[in-house]
């Protein structure tokens, strides 16, 4: 069972700046030159982002910093290459190019939702998911390796009750760094009993991306269940 058949054989470098390219210390004119610089130079087959010397694998990225040039963070994976006087490139964590085919998918308007838990978060809220339509998959960002107030049983009956209709939950860390390991407390395992699925080291963004990717392509909530922890493009940590 495959998400994506074919790899890219070709570089998509996506860059920006902090600072508009009209205003006297923008940072786009550098970002854009030097990013490519490295799509026309340098053996990359993958979607990157590039911003402020450092080219980062674009699953793997997120932006930490709202006012620094430093913007975007890559907290669980290497750098893939940093630009000094001289360009190096981490050649033994780019992946390796294949022929490619383009392949499409629906994007369904509301289709996930991302809900962060909080001291007192109600079951309300997931009731209220529940009675919304649209809504096929749920990013759940948990306390630590993945922890939920699982003895709150309001709590615990509203989240099966939501899974038991259909809704793919993912479980993710609120946490910056690390990863979700739902064997490590009594609490990350309470959620996997009810068929919530562990996130690993996914960031916010490639779930949010990787679950959008596998409703549109028509998958039901076991084989979103057994797709989701498998890395396609090198966008989680396998153990």
């Amino acid at each position: 069972m495959d998400l994506i058949a074919c790899s890219l054989d070709k570089p998509i470098i996506f860059t920006g700046s902090q600072i508009p390219l009209i205003e006297k210390r923008s940072d786009a004119l550098i970002n854009v030159t030097e990013a490519l610089v490295l799509a026309a130079q340098y053996p990359i087959a993958e979607v990157c982002l590039y911003f402020n010397r450092k080219l980062l694998r674009g699953n793997r990225s997120s932006k930490e910093h709202s006012t620094s040039f430093d913007a975007f963070s890559s907290p669980n994976f290497p750098v893939l290459g940093q630009l000094g006087i001289d360009v190096t490139l981490n050649y033994e964590q780019l992946l390796t190019a294949k022929p490619m085919q383009l392949q499409t998918v629906d994007f369904i308007d509301e289709a996930v939702t991302v809900l962060p838990l909080y001291p007192g978060f109600s079951a309300k809220t997931f009731e209220y998911i529940a009675s919304q339509t649209p809504t096929k998959g749920l990013i759940l960002q948990t306390f630590g390796a993945g922890n939920a107030p699982s003895a709150n049983l309001a709590f615990m009956r509203a989240l099966e009750e939501l899974i038991d209709s259909g809704v793919s939950v993912i479980n993710l860390t609120l946490c910056r760094a690390g990863m979700v390991n739902q064997t490590a407390y009594a609490s990350g395992d309470a959620l996997s009993q009810l068929g919530v699925i562990a996130g690993a080291d996914l960031t916010t963004e490639a779930a949010y991306a990787k679950l959008h990717c596998l409703i549109g392509r028509g998958y039901s909530n076991d084989q979103i269940r057994c797709l989701l922890p498998q890395s396609h493009r090198g966008e989680l940590t396998l153990f």
